[in-house]
């Protein structure tokens, strides 16, 4: 049996991202967890937005900032959080409260090799999670990863799908 190096391309082709983007599944996610969406906050004329959602028994709402994964944003990151907050950084299957980008460079090259292999469970738009929760205030137990994984994010789009 001859193997061609087109069939041997197409083993290692990817599948089309799902067309829906970061705020559309973080949004859904946390509304299955029972935290409404509230509004979006810019900061620095849009070069930051932040989710803002309720959290139960806190008077300061939860904020999700998508961002790039390289922390382009870092400077911007004070502007959306006060010191006494907790911030956590989510990306593909790690949650951390590290603000480096090698963490998040390790998590991609990793992911990025899986993909090759079409062994990835996730769709990398190269975007990362900023979380900031108020002072005082409990974020319940929420699996961040779902917001990359494409199964999660095809059954968004298919629920969104007209008709």
């Amino acid at each position: 049996m001859l193997v061609t190096v087109p069939a041997i391309l197409a083993i290692f082709t990817t599948v089309p991202m799902v067309n829906v983007d970061i705020k559309t599944t973080v949004t859904q996610l946390l509304a299955k967890q029972g935290l409404r969406y509230r509004e979006t906050r810019s900061f620095s004329d849009g070069s930051l937005i932040s989710m803002l959602f309720e959290l139960p028994k806190c008077a300061e709402p939860l904020q999700v900032i998508p961002t790039s994964n390289s922390f382009e944003a870092r400077g911007l990151f004070d502007k959306a959080a006060r010191p006494e907050d907790t911030r956590l950084f989510a990306y593909l299957g790690k949650v951390s409260r590290e603000q480096s980008d090698r963490w998040t460079f390790r998590e991609h090259l990793k992911h990025r090799l899986l993909e090759l292999l079409s062994l990835s469970p996730y769709e990398d738009d190269r975007q990362m999670l900023l979380i900031v929760t108020p002072k005082d205030c409990n974020l319940p137990q929420i699996d961040w990863s779902l917001v990359w994984r494409t199964n999660y994010r095809r059954s968004i789009a298919l629920t969104k799908a007209p008709g």
